[in-house]
């Protein structure tokens, strides 16, 4: 599983509802093998790719679906 852990700046202009910059910055990733590897046929070779390459998000084997945490988000005003 790709696991990201996030930190998140919001620039906000004077009395401003929605922010006009916000910055993220990844603090740690971690990362494992993929668990169902597909077998693709291309030029008439084979070879396994892993499922996150060729599957949506919904049918990743739990090593390659993308999990974001956001560890803390800090709001300015400017």
């Amino acid at each position: 599983m790709s696991r990201y852990r996030v930190q998140v700046t919001e620039v906000y202009a004077d009395g401003a509802d929605q922010p006009w910059s916000v910055a993220r910055q990844v603090t740690d990733a971690v990362g494992a093998a993929c668990h169902h590897p597909i077998e693709v046929h291309a030029n008439g070779t084979r070879r396994q790719i892993a499922c996150g390459e060729r599957l949506p998000a919904d049918q990743q084997c739990d090593a390659c679906r993308t999990h974001v945490h956001v560890v803390k988000v800090r709001r300015v005003t400017g």
